[in-house]
């Protein structure tokens, strides 16, 4: 597979995401749940095995360095 053809079929996701509005409601919805948790002193838990294992602790990563940032500018 090309390098042409690997960023072609990426958009065609993101096109195809965007084009799903019930799918983008749902989106929207994960992310006000996960919203709220943090607001109310709750927590988010990430998991997965593998490849998800990675994208869990990446996602870990950016939220607490958000957090952290957030922190010191206070």
């Amino acid at each position: 597979m090309s390098i042409e053809n690997v960023i072609k079929d990426s958009i065609k996701v993101k096109e195809d995401i965007l084009a799903d509005v019930d799918f983008l409601k749902r989106i929207e919805n994960a992310a006000e749940l996960c919203i709220k948790s943090l607001q109310n002193g709750g927590k988010i838990h990430l998991c997965g095995n593998g490849g998800s294992a990675a994208d869990s602790e990446h996602i870990a990563g950016e939220l607490l360095d958000k957090r952290i940032k957030q922190e010191r500018n206070k």
